[in-house]
């Protein structure tokens, strides 16, 4: 097999399978920035312990994203919901077979994102005059940042998918988008300082955010919620540190600048 890296873009964590409910899965190969030809596209779905639920079966390829064939409700309406799932996607990439994995997990539900575009210019009200040309939308800030919230929860042993106050999740998504937007606006717009001061604020807000965030949960995912709103952060904020006054001088800034 050649040396060749291709990059298998598992942005969200673990692949969520919905029990009981037809659905495909994907994953996006990449190679300096483009799609890779890829042929004879197949996928394989296994159980916890290794049992094989899909074999091998023939999904589908468009640009560079290798997507599974429906997995039927059927398949998954009686199996044990919980981690250690594994799918596996296969390519043949310039003749050769190449495995992507990713763990996985069946689940009761998932957990979408409670952020969309109009909360970041409820926020700053010019984002849409400031808009770089080569953008129609905010689109992919905000799904940066979903995903690093979700890989962040999971690296914290959070099995986010049973969380059910999304809302939970709304300042550390929303601080996390406005604060790549800003870093952006520094190199794409003006290296003036005040772009600068607001990525930083809105990185320490992200961390305050997250770290104060509490949700419902649904432990046994049997749609019966936890009586209190838990902590969604196994990382305990022992001592909030006072801001400094940097932040609320670049949002005073910015809005002169409107």
């Amino acid at each position: 097999m050649s040396e060749t890296r291709y990059s298998a873009r598992f942005r969200f964590g673990p692949t969520l399978i919905e029990q009981n409910a037809g659905q495909t899965v994907s994953v996006v190969i990449d190679r300096n920035g483009q799609a890779p030809t890829m042929t004879t596209p197949l996928f394989t779905l296994y159980e916890p312990g290794g049992a094989v639920l899909v074999d091998g079966s023939a999904g589908a390829v468009s640009g560079g994203t290798i997507t599974s064939p429906t997995i039927t409700a059927g398949s998954t309406a009686s199996k044990t919901l919980g981690k250690n799932w594994l799918v596996k996607f296969t390519a043949t990439i310039d003749g050769e077979a190449r495995d992507f994995y990713n763990e996985a997990a069946l689940v009761l539900a998932r957990l979408y994102c409670p952020v969309a575009q109009g909360d970041l210019v409820d926020t700053h009200s010019d984002l849409i005059a400031l808009m770089p040309s080569n953008l129609t939308s905010y689109q992919s800030y905000i799904d940066a940042a979903w995903g690093k919230v979700l890989r962040k929860l999971y690296r914290d042993s959070i099995p986010f998918w049973r969380l059910r106050s999304p809302s939970a999740m709304f300042e550390p998504v929303h601080d996390w988008a406005l604060h790549l937007i800003f870093k952006d606006f520094k190199t794409l717009l003006d290296p003036a300082d005040v772009y600068d001061e607001l990525a930083a604020g809105y990185k320490d807000d992200f961390g305050l955010a997250y770290e104060g965030a509490k949700s419902k949960i649904d432990n046994g995912e049997d749609n019966t919620l936890s009586e209190e709103a838990n902590p969604v952060s196994s990382v305990i904020l022992l001592q909030a540190t006072s801001r400094t006054g940097r932040v609320s001088r670049a949002r005073s800034r910015a809005r002169r600048r409107r």
